[in-house]
């Protein structure tokens, strides 16, 4: 049966009308607060604690595992482009940058290839005698996807470019103090 089929038992009110003992969450009528004038869900009473068990646990919410995809960042359409490309994305404890090589194979999160997708500029056309109009966006760092990947993959870049850049900046370091 659905939702809207399901049977609840009734109660008869004070005006004759029978109405649901029970409130679901999607039943529930909003209550205006007098001095925020903001609705307010009443929501359901909890369900009683089992004896046998103890009062039931809170529900834990399972996240979905982030999934991997395999991309290539184009080449640089103007001069002023950065060489590399620079995302960087934010977590719940701090942040995250990665640079990325431009026109190699590479195995980013999802969140990565979201925060590309949202880089972007106005491109502006200006016609004699009227204001400039945003026509459309122009991608900072345009990328093509490959397909998926995964978690392994990702990581094994990430140390391999992680050791070409600590191994560049220690050529540097000796460089400068030679």
């Amino acid at each position: 049966m659905s939702r809207k089929q399901e049977r609840r038992p009734t109660e008869k009110t004070d005006n004759g009308h029978q109405t649901p003992d029970r409130q679901s969450p999607a039943d529930a009528v909003p209550q205006y607060d007098e001095q925020e004038n903001t609705p307010e869900v009443a929501a359901p009473s909890a369900p009683p604690a089992n004896p046998d068990i103890g009062p039931t646990a809170p529900v834990q919410q399972v996240e979905a595992p982030e999934k991997y995809f395999k991309g290539r960042f184009h080449a640089k359409s103007r001069p002023d482009d950065e060489d590399k490309v620079t995302l960087g994305v934010h977590n719940d404890v701090s942040g995250e940058v990665l640079v990325i090589e431009r026109e190699k194979d590479v195995v980013l999160p999802e969140r990565f290839w979201d925060c590309a997708r949202n880089a972007h500029y106005p491109q502006f056309r200006q016609l004699p005698g009227q204001p400039r109009k945003i026509v459309g966006k122009v991608l900072m760092f345009p990328f093509e996807i490959l397909g998926e990947s995964t978690r392994e993959a990702f990581l094994a870049q990430k140390k391999e470019g992680t050791d070409k850049l600590k191994a560049g900046l220690d050529k540097e370091l000796k460089e400068g103090a030679g």
